[in-house]
């Protein structure tokens, strides 16, 4: 009661300050039960007219004395998020108890619900969705304040969710991205909301969502739940795939700009060719920072939660974080500078010699990290090397590179899954041989592969104090790979 009262009168003050005090009350409101504590209230009120006007004289009184206390002090009208956390307004306990004494004596609790769907589905583009779905969030408080606050967040997407599951369903028009997920690209940016089917009606349905990735097509699900903040979905369960003519619908034209956000680059769109990125001449130096920590997974399995990072520092002061496959000398540089500026930051060296990365005002530590160099054009090695990397879910990884001095490399990549899931244990294994034997040779920080089907170019480095004719680890794709013993051949 205080709380909403204190934001009515506080907006009807400092109009200018209501979407800091929604976000505010919103956040509060979430973690404190309050839907919970209306519904008790509502069915009370139902029971007791008396109670009814008891609460309307009491508001009033409310109203009467904090708008006097605000007349001589106006602070908590600044801050209204700092008001509320004050540990008085925590009153989840007391929620709780009201719901477990509504229960007791069989108070209805129950929601009305509207007779039919408050809208009819309309199949959309997903930018258009995007823009309706924020819409509707925003009611409750803005995307900005739920990025920094968690109850906020989960409030956005109660609401959401609500409307959702009045609506029925969702049909939703956009690109396939992945096996499960619908987004709309529209040139160097997409929809913020994508739809992630969670389930499909059959097997024919799930078979050709895999096999439209990169077409454009129409998703039709009911709403599962909403996940809001930067890579925002709405989850569909019991999906279905159609292209825009089978459907007979036409998707109008709106103003959804609103609805699209920057769209990560993929790789072919900051791909410059051969030897046309990053010159040698330009590099200071490539630096390699690994942290590798063992963890457990939620159904006890032991996995290894693996980070690795690749830094190229350039003369001119400006460093660069690699994570494509193939090497930075074959990056588009200005596309890249323009699609995916994060990756982008300043270094700096201390006299001390710890090099320091800095982007916005944070910077990163690199003196642990090892410097990498590339291997000369004619050398051949004789070496095998593994990769291997236990994931959650029990989700193994094997990938190897057999290096011969005549020449030839035989790279092969496997996989299974051994784990516990929910009560059981499941293993799921491979036989197929994905082994292929290519020709091979050394460029600057590329390893070009050549093979019948053509030509490919990775990125591949060795530690700066690592034997150059015969390397003990080396970096393939950013990730290390080791030697792989006699017995393990």
């Amino acid at each position: 009661m205080t709380a909403r009262t204190l934001k009515t009168l506080c907006d009807e003050r400092d109009p200018a300050g209501e979407s800091a005090r929604r976000d505010a009350l919103a956040s509060w409101t979430q973690r404190n039960d309050i839907a919970d504590y209306d519904a008790v209230m509502a069915a009370l009120e139902r029971r007791s007219d008396g109670l009814r006007k008891e609460i309307e004289d009491n508001l009033a009184r409310a109203r009467t004395q904090i708008g006097q206390a605000l007349d001589e002090d106006s602070t908590h009208c600044g801050d209204l998020a700092a008001f509320l956390a004050d540990e008085k307004y925590a009153i989840r306990p007391v929620v709780r108890t009201l719901r477990r004494m509504a229960r007791d004596f069989d108070l209805d609790m129950a929601r009305p619900q509207p007779d039919t769907p408050e809208v009819t589905a309309k199949l959309v583009g997903l930018a258009h969705l995007s823009v309706l779905a924020e819409a509707e969030m925003a009611v409750v408080g803005s995307h900005e304040g739920a990025l920094k606050d968690r109850d906020l967040r989960k409030a956005r997407e109660a609401r959401l969710e609500d409307h959702l599951a009045r609506q029925g369903t969702v049909a939703g028009y956009g690109r396939v991205v992945s096996d499960d997920e619908l987004r709309e690209w529209r040139g160097a940016k997409q929809s913020r909301f994508s739809l992630s089917c969670r389930s499909f009606r059959d097997e024919a349905q799930e078979a050709r969502m895999k096999n439209a990735r990169g077409q454009k097509m129409v998703v039709v699900g009911q709403p599962r739940s909403v996940v809001d903040g930067e890579n925002a979905r709405i989850n569909l369960r019991d999906c279905l795939l159609f292209t825009l003519e089978e459907t007979g619908e036409t998707i109008a034209g709106t103003d959804d700009e609103a609805g699209l956000v920057h769209r990560p680059p993929e790789a072919d769109e900051v791909y410059a060719g051969p030897g046309k990125g990053m010159a040698m001449k330009d590099i200071d130096r490539v630096l390699y920072v690994a942290d590798f920590e063992n963890r457990l997974d939620g159904f006890g399995n032991g996995y290894t939660h693996r980070e690795e990072d690749v830094y190229v520092l350039l003369r001119d002061g400006t460093a660069y974080r690699h994570a494509w496959s193939f090497p930075f000398t074959d990056l588009d540089v200005a596309t890249s500078k323009e699609r995916e500026p994060g990756r982008w930051m300043t270094w700096s060296k201390g006299w001390t010699g710890k090099v320091t990365l800095s982007q916005d005002g944070d910077e990163i530590d690199l003196s642990k990290a090892q410097q990498l160099v590339s291997l000369p054009a004619e050398t051949r090695l004789d070496h095998s090397y593994y990769f291997l990397n236990v994931g959650m879910g029990g989700i193994r990884r094997d990938r190897s590179f057999v290096f011969r001095p005549d020449g030839t490399v035989t790279h092969a990549r496997g996989g299974f899954v051994a784990g516990n899931f929910a009560t059981s244990y499941m293993i799921v294994t491979s036989d197929r041989d994905n082994s292929v034997t290519s020709t091979y040779r050394f460029e600057d920080y590329a390893l070009v592969l050549s093979h019948p089907e053509g030509e490919e170019r990775r990125f591949f480095a060795v530690f700066g104090s690592a034997e150059k004719s015969d390397p003990d680890d080396v970096i393939i794709d950013g990730a290390v790979y080791w030697t792989r013993k006699a017995k393990e051949e």
